[in-house]
């Protein structure tokens, strides 16, 4: 009986962890998902500032 027991206090705990672990894994993706943006955005807006400095120069 006392394993039985200790059987089901295990998989309760494996269940957590597995829970937590699903939990991390989409904040890391979150995360990811973020920094990837991030660099994009900044590309985009960088080649837009040299795009407009670029007309300038020509109209110039």
């Amino acid at each position: 009986m006392f394993a039985n027991d200790k059987n089901i206090d295990n998989l309760q705990q494996l269940l957590a962890e597995l829970k937590k672990y699903a939990e991390l894994q989409k904040d890391y993706v979150k995360l990811h998902l973020v920094e990837k943006l991030t660099i994009l955005i900044s590309t985009l807006i960088l080649v837009f500032i040299l795009l407009i400095l670029g007309i300038i120069a020509l109209f110039y």
